[in-house]
């Protein structure tokens, strides 16, 4: 989430953000539920950010400190790709761990 909540709100919304990348790796003992309220309240954070965008600003290049120049369009499709790896890591694991409790 932190990676969605650093460059859709920082670098394509332009709102003050602090990351401190280490501790989104940190086990923090959430619940599920916990994770859910959160990813939940960011969705809204991103959609209520992005809807007060001006039409043409996906087309206008930012200055992103780890891309360099870069569109918000190319930087959306970029953020959407790395959400989708780490999605396919989580099925993988999860079907391990249901293989190695099935037999």
């Amino acid at each position: 989430m932190g990676n969605v909540r650093h460059n859709f709100l920082s670098i394509l919304c332009g709102r003050a953000s602090t990351r401190d990348r280490d501790s989104e790796f940190a086990a923090m003992g959430e619940s599920v539920a916990g994770i859910e309220a959160g990813w939940n309240d960011l969705q809204r954070r991103i959609s209520e950010a992005i809807q007060e965008l001006p039409p043409d600003d996906l087309d206008r290049v930012r200055d992103d400190p780890q891309r360099g120049k870069i569109t918000g369009r190319e930087l959306m499709v970029i953020v959407a790709s790395h959400a989708a790896e780490h999605y396919g890591q989580a099925q993988l694991t999860r079907d391990l761990v249901k293989s190695r409790h099935s037999g």
